[in-house]
C-alpha cells in the first residue's frame, strides 16, 4: 500500500470536502478533530464531539488527540502514538495512525460480509 492510497481512504471516511487531507504533514492534522472524525467514519456514533474543541490551544489540541487516540483504540486500532505526535504532525506517526485504522476498517467489513462485492464475470 502506497501513502496515497491511505491519504484516499481517511479523505473517502470524511464526510466534508473541507476536512480532506493532502499529506501526513497537512497542518489540519494538529488538533486530533481529523483523526475522530476518520474514527467516527468507522464506526459512527462512537465520538462524542462535546469533547473536542476547536480552540487552538496546545492544551486544548492535546486533549482533542488524546480522545482521538483513545478512541482509535477503543474501535480495536493498534494505534501506539502518542498525543503529541498528532499536535506536531509527525508524518511518521501520522501514516501509522491512519494505516492502522485502515486495517481496522478494512478487517472488520471483511469479518461482517460488508466489504465491496467481487465481482467473478
Amino acid at each position: 500500500i502506497q501513502d496515497n492510497e491511505i491519504i484516499e481512504w481517511v479523505n473517502q471516511k470524511l464526510t466534508s470536502k473541507d476536512d480532506r487531507i493532502s499529506s501526513f504533514q497537512d497542518g489540519k492534522l494538529n488538533d486530533g478533530i481529523i483523526v475522530a472524525k476518520v474514527v467516527d467514519g468507522i464506526k459512527p456514533g462512537i465520538v462524542n464531539w462535546d469533547n473536542l474543541s476547536k480552540d487552538g490551544s496546545e492544551l486544548e489540541r492535546t486533549k482533542n488527540a488524546r480522545y482521538a487516540l483513545g478512541l482509535a483504540r477503543k474501535i480495536g486500532a493498534g494505534v501506539y502514538a502518542l498525543p503529541e505526535d498528532i499536535v506536531e504532525v509527525k508524518p511518521k506517526m501520522m501514516l501509522t495512525i491512519f494505516a492502522c485504522l485502515m486495517v481496522r476498517d478494512l478487517s472488520a467489513r471483511n469479518i461482517t460480509g460488508k466489504g465491496e462485492q467481487n465481482n467473478h464475470a
